[in-house]
C-alpha cells in the first residue's frame, strides 16, 4: 500500500505544480477570431480632430457626444467583453484614400498601419467617394428618361 501511494504522489505531484503555476498569457480571441490588435480606418465618423470652423471641437468620431460614445469606442468595449481583454488599438482618419482612393500611395502614406499588423482591420468609408464618371451608356438612359 505504501508503494502505491508513494507512486500515486510521484505521478501526481508534478500535474498539480503544472495546474498551480500561472498560465501562460493567451491572445484574446472572439471565437475563432485573433483580437489582440484592432486597425479602425474610416472617415471622420471613425476620428476628426478639432475644426472649431464648423463647431467641432471633440478629437474623436465625429457626430459622439463624447469620445467614449463614438462608434470606434463602442466596438473596442464590445470586442473587450468579447475576448476577455481589451485590444491594442490603432484609429486612423483616411479620408485622402477615400477622396482619391484611385491615385493614393496607401504603401508610401500608411506605413505605420502596415507595420501595426492588425489582427482585424475594421473600414468605414464611402460618404466622401466622389461620384463615378457615368458611362456612356447610362447618359443616353439618363437623357432619354429626361426626354420622355
Amino acid at each position: 500500500m505504501k508503494q502505491l501511494f508513494l507512486l500515486s504522489t510521484l505521478l501526481l505531484t508534478p500535474l498539480l505544480a503544472v495546474q498551480a503555476a500561472d498560465p501562460l498569457p493567451t491572445k484574446p480571441m472572439i471565437g475563432r477570431l485573433a483580437a489582440s490588435k484592432v486597425l479602425f480606418l474610416g472617415n471622420s465618423i471613425t476620428l476628426h480632430g478639432p475644426a472649431p470652423s464648423i463647431g467641432w471641437t471633440g478629437n474623436w468620431g465625429m457626430a459622439a457626444s463624447s469620445e467614449g460614445n463614438d462608434y470606434v469606442h463602442l466596438v473596442t468595449a464590445d470586442i473587450t467583453k468579447a475576448a476577455g481583454s481589451k485590444p491594442e488599438t490603432m484609429v486612423r482618419n483616411i479620408a485622402d484614400f477615400e477622396r482619391g482612393h484611385d491615385k493614393f500611395d496607401i504603401a508610401g502614406e500608411y506605413k505605420a498601419e502596415l507595420a501595426f499588423q492588425a489582427d482585424q482591420i475594421i473600414v468605414a468609408i464611402g460618404e466622401n467617394v466622389p461620384i463615378w464618371r457615368q458611362t456612356r451608356r447610362e447618359r443616353r438612359m439618363r437623357l432619354r428618361l429626361r426626354n420622355s
